[in-house]
């Protein structure tokens, strides 16, 4: 018994110990869990900690719930409310409301303590007030955060805010704004190492129309938004001591003496404005970086008015900006929205834009706005190759376009620099693709490089006229198409350049080039070129450069072939005109298979073409086979005509297959071409070959069909009429199978070729018209000198019932060597008619047919009664009128003085034609025909009666080779040496050597 009752004591101790455990157990829990408790609570209050520099009115944080605090209390004076504060963070997840009292239109609010600030959560107003936020130490913005505020914005990590009469609110010596005679801000007050302000992950907006200011020290966006519709967007700071002025928080202004901060967005940041209107962004920064983000202001879809302007994007970088990895800076009109666009405006040092755009542009009414960078040093737009796998459309820059249906106008792009670098599948575009008009391009510098497929361009493909193009470098700029990127080889893309032109199904004309520069060098494929593909008409080209115009060579890939050239073209389809070309320069050099071109492939008239070098043009050089050529040209397909060409120069050289030329190949006329210079060299010719280019089939080709001669012709291969062809030059030489002639091969009259210089030089070389139709292809001559040797021609051929061009040469000699001739010659119709109008012809002569000499001839193949007409006119003279006889004798040489004195400055020179025979009995041997006009004594005739004839002669002439003639004033021909020598008097018995 006493042992159960024991086990049940037992029982009943355990169970009560087990309970008083389990108590005990509940009530540690139940006490830890207040004080976790309490001490979140205690946390979560302390991350916003109100200071004691208020003294009476300090500001108070109460807390609707963990998640919700308002801030109440703080210093009142006049409009404003001030808080200040020790700590001041906000978590994830919370919302922080600063009380709006009535009357209070600024809450200010500075951080007093250490530590920078943590924005995370909600930061808002209960009102309308303007909200200031300032710590020195630094503010972040992180993930969560949002502003929630029905005024403006402006957080900053300056020392204080200043007021009107010196008055500061300052966050590091802190002082009581109540004995301040304040009214509104005027200005931040930057200390000497401002903090940084960041946003990270953030999303920031206010209200439309209202400001947000973030001004540091540098200031980051990452993966951030922010949004001011209608608004201002400030982004700034200062790196040491200096005030930024508010100015009513529109526009804030920056010291320019100071060093600014970084001002940088990357990760997909944005800030946007845009909205019905208005809507501002500035930066003011040391180095401003956008990278992977975006700009957007302007007006928004169906918003907007006639009298509505929207917002402008400036941005002031006082060292760098680079913009990078697909950013944007846009300023647009979307579709249906009324008013006119604001500017971007950059201002820097430094200027980089890789894969990147800048954009201003309408789709509606309203004119865009304009787009203006300004850089000291350098400006780089770099766009990388063409990535199919990444999506990469390459095209980038800065570009100004009014889009399609638009009828407002596209903005005008102004680019100054010192030097200004484009590379890649972009560049500056001004361009309309609606009613509106595209914008002009402005560019001005001392070096511009336009490389690897880069171009400035504007262009139209609507009824809008696309805008002009002017280029303004001080010492060079450079069209390079030149590309080292392996990514280009198998990728069929435009050619860069400067190009303005009028593309398929525009009905707006093109806009002008315009290029000042020292020198221009169009190489490897880039173009300068304005054309029409359109209805619309294309522009003109005005090129001055003081120095040198260098086109030269191609470009060629797996797919294309690109040509440097500087053109102005009607294409294929076109309804428009093309536009002129006019180029002036010191020296001029094409080469390498390179081209200045005027064309039509259409209805369309080409425009003309004007060259002018003060000392040289030069065409030259092979490209694959292909030679250079300045032409004006009505294609296979046109039906237009064909331009004029006109070229002055000191120096003209026309080598390796090199051509000049206007021809038609279609149906329309082609045009004149005049060439005006001091010295004209054109010398050989190279292979043509087959399947070279396509349009190889342009170029003048020899009788054989196998040679592109070096050359200058206006030719009609087509249906339509050959233009006419004028040189005036002082030496004219051909060479080796050059050519210049005057030709059309269908229905068409060639046209009449006129050369007037003072020596005409041919040696293995043409000078030809050739005619089917017309009574034009005749030639006129009118020289002083002219020579044909080594199988020279100068001919005029007519084919079919046309009647033989006329040749009319008018000079003071002409030779013929050779087997060189002058024919006026015809097929199925009378031939020609040949006048020579000559004070003197050497070793050519009329005959009734050709022969190894050198031959004048106008026959028919119908036969002698149909022969042309031969007149050759000389003046009737005896060559032998004005000479003396002269005896066989010569003089004694014992009268001849042996010495001469030392210092009497004598020479000795020895003239004559070095063939002469020492006697008459000699044989001559020079090759050269000399008449002997001597009279011989016969060898009987006594010394004495020699010497007898020798005393009656008082002065003589040494005996030359006449070189040369004259005509007296008596009309009698002397013969002349071209270097007439002192006469010697023999009869001095003191001679003189001198």
């Amino acid at each position: 018994m006493n042992s159960l009752i024991k086990n049940k004591q037992l029982k009943i101790l355990l169970s009560l110990r087990k309970l008083k455990s389990t108590f005990l157990y509940l009530s540690f829990f139940w006490g830890i869990t207040t004080v976790i408790s309490t001490v979140t609570t205690s946390a979560a209050l302390a991350q916003i900690t109100p200071d004691t520099t208020l003294d009476n009115s300090p500001s108070k944080v109460n807390s609707q719930n963990l998640n919700n605090l308002l801030i109440e209390g703080g210093v009142k004076n006049q409009g404003n409310l001030f808080h200040s504060f020790q700590e001041f963070n906000i978590n994830n997840g919370q919302q922080v409301f600063f009380s709006n009292p009535q009357g209070i239109e600024n809450i200010i609010t500075r951080v007093t303590g250490n530590n920078p600030s943590n924005l995370n959560g909600v930061l808002g107003v209960n009102g309308l007030a303007n909200l200031f936020f300032l710590n020195p130490n630094g503010i972040v913005f992180g993930k969560g955060s949002r502003l929630d505020v029905n005024g403006s914005f402006v957080g900053s990590t300056a020392d204080s805010i200043n007021f009107s009469e010196g008055n500061i609110f300052s966050a590091v010596e802190p002082n009581n704004p109540a004995l301040l005679k304040i009214n509104v801000p005027l200005g931040l007050q930057n200390g000497n190492n401002p903090a940084a302000i960041q946003l990270k992950q953030a999303n920031l907006q206010v209200k439309p129309g209202k400001t947000i200011g973030l001004i540091g020290g540098n200031v980051s966006l990452d993966n951030t938004i922010l949004k001011a519709p209608g608004g201002t967007i400030q982004l700034g700071g200062l790196l040491s001591s200096g005030t930024v002025e508010l100015n009513d928080l529109k526009s804030f202004d920056f010291p320019e003496t100071t060093k600014l901060g970084d001002v940088s967005l990357t990760n997909k940041s944005s800030i946007e404005v845009i909205a019905g209107g208005g809507g501002d962004i500035f930066v003011n920064a040391n180095n401003f970086s956008l990278n992977n983000s975006s700009f957007r202001a302007g007006i928004k879809d169906s918003l907007g008015s006639k009298d509505t302007v929207a917002g402008d994007i400036y941005i002031n970088a006082t060292e760098n900006i680079n913009i990078d990895r697909e950013s944007n800076i846009r300023n647009i009109l979307e579709l249906n929205s009324l008013g006119d666009g604001g500017q971007i405006d950059i201002q820097t040092k430094n200027f980089f834009l890789k894969d990147s755009n800048i954009l201003s542009n309408t789709g509606s009414v309203g004119n865009a706005g304009d787009i203006t960078v300004v850089a000291q040093n350098t400006f780089e737009i770099i766009s990388s190759p063409i990535n199919l796998t990444k999506g990469r459309k390459g095209r980038k820059g800065l570009t100004s376009t009014a889009t399609i249906n638009a009828t407002g106008n596209g903005g005008n792009i102004s680019v100054v620099a010192p030097e200004i670098n484009l590379s890649g599948i972009g560049g500056i575009s001004g361009s309309t693709v609606g009613f509106g008009n595209g914008g002009k391009v402005f560019i001005k510098s001392d070096r511009i490089n336009i490389i690897e497929g880069s171009s400035v361009s504007s262009n139209t493909g609507g009824m809008g006229n696309a805008g002009e193009i002017f280029i303004k470098a001080s010492e060079f700029i450079e069209a390079n198409n030149k590309v080292s990127d392996s990514q280009f080889a198998n990728v069929r893309r435009p050619p860069g350049g400067i190009v303005a032109d009028v593309r398929t199904g525009g009905g707006g004309n093109g806009g002008k080039i315009t290029i000042e520069t020292g020198r221009l060098s169009v190489r490897n494929g880039a173009i300068v070129t304005t054309d029409t593909k359109g209805k619309g008409n294309g522009g003109d080209i005005n090129l001055r450069a003081t120095e040198l115009v260098e086109v030269t060579g191609r470009l060629k890939n797996d797919i294309n072939m690109y040509t440097s050239q500087l053109v102005t073209a009607v294409r294929e389809n076109a309804q428009g005109e093309g536009g002129n070309l006019f180029l002036e320069t010191k020296n001029l050099i094409v080469a390498d298979g390179a081209e200045i071109d005027v064309s039509t492939d259409s209805n369309g008239d080409s425009g003309n073409l004007e060259v002018i070098a003060t000392e040289s043009i030069s065409l030259g050089g092979l490209f694959e086979g292909i030679p250079s050529r300045l032409q004006a040209q009505v294609g296979e397909l046109g039906s237009g005509n064909g331009g004029s060409i006109k070229v002055e120069t000191a120096k003209l050289s026309l080598l390796n297959g090199a051509q000049i030329s206007a021809a038609n190949l279609g149906r329309g006329n082609s045009g004149n071409v005049n060439i005006s210079a001091d010295e004209i060299n054109i010398a050989g010719s190279t292979v043509a070959l087959e399947k070279l280019d396509v349009r190889t089939a342009e170029f003048v080709k020899d009788k054989t069909g196998n040679l592109f001669p070096s050359g200058v012709f206006s030719s009609s291969p087509g249906v339509g009429n050959a233009g006419d062809l004028n040189v005036e030059t002082g030496k004219l030489t051909l060479d080796n199978k050059a050519q210049i002639s005057v030709s059309s091969q269908q229905v068409g009259a060639a046209g009449n070729l006129e050369i007037q210089a003072n020596q005409i030089y041919l040696n293995n070389a043409i000078i030809s018209a050739d005619t089917v139709a017309g009574d034009k292809g005749s030639i006129y001559f009118n020289g002083k000198d002219i020579r044909l040797r080594q199988g020279s021609k100068v001919t005029t051929n007519a084919t079919q019932t046309a009647t033989g061009g006329n040749i009319d040469i008018d000079t003071l000699t002409l030779v013929g060597l050779e087997n060189s001739d002058i024919t006026a010659n015809a097929e199925d119709n009378f031939g020609g008619r040949v006048i020579i109008n000559a004070e003197a012809l050497f070793g050519i002569a009329f005959r009734d047919f050709l022969t190894p000499e050198s031959d004048v001839t106008a026959t028919s193949a119908l036969g002698a009664e149909f022969n042309g007409v031969v007149e050759i006119n000389t003046p009737d003279i005896d060559p032998t009128s004005a000479l003396e006889e002269l005896p066989e004798g010569f003089t004694d040489s014992s009268q001849i003085q042996a010495g001469c004195a030392a210092d009497g400055g004598n020479k000795f020179a020895e003239t004559g034609r070095g063939g002469l025979p020492k006697s008459p009995q000699e044989v001559l041997r020079s090759q050269v025909v000399v008449e002997d006009w001597r009279i011989s004594a016969g060898e009987e005739v006594e010394k004495a009666q020699r010497e007898q004839e020798q005393k009656n002669i008082k002065r003589l002439t040494p005996i030359v080779e006449a070189r040369g003639w004259i005509v007296n004033q008596d009309g009698v021909v002397e013969l002349v040496a071209n270097l007439p020598q002192k006469n010697i008097n023999l009869n001095n018995s003191s001679l003189n050597c001198g």
